[in-house]
This record gives C-alpha cells, sequence and structure tokens, in this order.
C-alpha cells in the first residue's frame, strides 16, 4: 500500500533518486501538497533510499522495514503536540542528533504539519537548519500550508509540491485493494489510500449511501414522511448529517453534468430524474442542499435542517 502511494508520486521519486545517484540532494526539503498525496511516505522513501542495498527501493531487508514502521535509529519524527509543535521538541531533536548514533550512516529528520511550528520553536528550527550537528543530516518539512511556514526557513529548503491523486488511479488503486463497492464515491472524500479503505468499512458512510440511494426513490411526500421519521436519530447526528448532505450534493452535481458513475446502483433512476426534472429545478434544489450544509456549521439544529430540506423538497 505504501508502495502504490509513493508510486503516485513517481515524478518526484525519480527526481529524488536522481539527485542522490548524483550527490545533488539539498540538506533540507519542503514536501508541501494536500492531505493524503503521499508526502510522509516520500519522506521515509527518501530515508529508506538511504540505507536500503538494493538499486531500487526493496521495502523488504530489515533498514527498509524499521524505517516504514517508524523504528530506525537514525530516522527522528517530530509531531505536533495538539495544535503547535514546540520549542522544546526541536531541541529535544538538537539533544538527540548531538550524540553519537548507534547506527552508521546519515541521519533524516522529519516534521510533520511543519506548519504548526510557533516562532520559538520555528527559530530554534532555523538555526538547526542553519548548523546541524554534521553535514550528514537532512531535514523534511511536511506541511499542508507552506504559506504558514516562516519565510527564512522557506528560503533554506528545497521546495517539492506534490501533485493531487489522480481519482482514476485511486480507484484502481482501491480496486487492486479487493476494493469495488463505493469506490469511485470514496474517492470523492479522500484523497488518502487508508482513509478511502477505513470509509469503505465504515458502518455510517455504507448506511449514508444507502440513504441516499432511498432518498432518489422517494415520490411523494407521504413517502417522504415515513423515510424522515424512520432516519430521523441518525440525521440528528451533525456528522452523519454533513456526510448526507456531501452525498446528495454530489448526486445532484452529477445529474447536471449527466455523470452517474458515483452512484451505480441507481442510476436507471437518476436517468429518470434528469429526464422529468428541469435543469433549472435541480439547480434550484442543488442550491437548497448547499444552502442547508452552511447553515450545519450555525447554531440551526441537524434536526430543523433536516426536516428543512424535505418540506422544501416535497
Amino acid at each position: 500500500m505504501v508502495i502504490d502511494v509513493i508510486n503516485n508520486q513517481n515524478e518526484i521519486k525519480t527526481m529524488l533518486r536522481n539527485n542522490y545517484q548524483n550527490n545533488h540532494l539539498s540538506h533540507a526539503y519542503i514536501f508541501n501538497g494536500e492531505v493524503g498525496v503521499g508526502k510522509k511516505e516520500m519522506a521515509l522513501y527518501f530515508a529508506a533510499m538511504m540505507y536500503c542495498k538494493h538499486d531500487e527501493i526493496c521495502f523488504e531487508c530489515e533498514d527498509c522495514h524499521k524505517i516504514f514502521n517508524e523504528e530506525h535509529l537514525n530516522v527522528y519524527i517530530v509531531k505536533s503536540e495538539g495544535q503547535v509543535i514546540k520549542k522544546e521538541q526541536v531541541l529535544d531533536l538538537q539533544k538527540e542528533f548531538a550524540r553519537t548514533s548507534l547506527v552508521d550512516g546519515p541521519r533524516i529528520y522529519i516534521i510533520e504539519d511543519a506548519d504548526k511550528l510557533n516562532v520559538q520553536s520555528a527559530n530554534s528550527l532555523l538555526k538547526f537548519i542553519e548548523e546541524p550537528t554534521n553535514n550528514n543530516t537532512y531535514a523534511i518539512l511536511l506541511t499542508t500550508n507552506i504559506e504558514d511556514i516562516l519565510p527564512t526557513i522557506i528560503s533554506r529548503c528545497g521546495i517539492i509540491n506534490f501533485k493531487s491523486i489522480d481519482k482514476n488511479i485511486l480507484v484502481k488503486t482501491l480496486n487492486n485493494q479487493g476494493i469495488t463497492e463505493n469506490a469511485k464515491l470514496i474517492c470523492e472524500f479522500t484523497n488518502n489510500i487508508e482513509s478511502a479503505i477505513m470509509l469503505s468499512k465504515d458502518d455510517n458512510f455504507i448506511k449514508t449511501v444507502g440513504l441516499c440511494e432511498e432518498f432518489i426513490k422517494i415520490k411523494d411526500s407521504k413517502s417522504s414522511i415515513i423515510y424522515l421519521q424512520k432516519n430521523i436519530n441518525f440525521f440528528d447526528n451533525v456528522d452523519n448529517l454533513k456526510l448526507y448532505l456531501e452525498m446528495l450534493s454530489l448526486i445532484y452535481e452529477g445529474l447536471l453534468k449527466k455523470d452517474m458513475s458515483n452512484f451505480p446502483k441507481i442510476e436507471k433512476d437518476l436517468i429518470e430524474i434528469q429526464e422529468r426534472k428541469s435543469n433549472n429545478k435541480i439547480i434550484k434544489e442543488l442550491e437548497l442542499i448547499l444552502e442547508l450544509r452552511k447553515k450545519l456549521n450555525s447554531n440551526m439544529s441537524s434536526k430543523n435542517i433536516i426536516i428543512n430540506l424535505f418540506v422544501n423538497l416535497y
């Protein structure tokens, strides 16, 4: 699975490999990109590149195993504590790297969510980037918000921007993992393979898909009332309702684009709606759903939002 994530960023993998083989690596990098595009996996690949004895990373040797399980003594990972990375964490990193390692070879530190460095920790890190304890030290900062990183740190790092994972590739990867049910729909909600696999097994996600499929088959106000009464407790949960409205908006967007592939089980029903309703009607109902999604973040209760939806639609 890690291999699939890394291969989805093949250009970056090849570039790092070529730079390593030609001794052109920077001593510090920022990996910038949205959640789920493989930044951490590539950072671990960077470390494995320096220890795996094979021409291509094997992912199976002792060093690879330790690195990808975050157990290698020369690969240090810093994670945020709550909403910030504290100065003490950076100082601990410096102390660790000042000690003589029990393992020969380069030392790599990976900082997750580097945009969460506060002023004090950022300044401490800047000094460490400028004056590492030895010349065989490499830094990799991971971020989804590079604009929140100290400009002086950015100026001292090589910037690598990760592209979004193509949804078709992600769907194919899920299919290769044996996940075919709702695979395309799942990829509308995440770019992360592990998260996608978790969603495929999530009871609330599966139930919400079923509720959306039932929703499309509602023909009149009487059946809408029965449907609502049956599921009102589920909709009373904000997270459940948010997911439900997001799925409904995808259905309506699919109607406008004439693309039913996210919901193959109800394709015939969607085609029938498309033939029966005008584009203006579909747009109006989509706007209602989007408006209610916004209100979900306000003080309006979940029950009032779902009732509002059905009152206006039926």
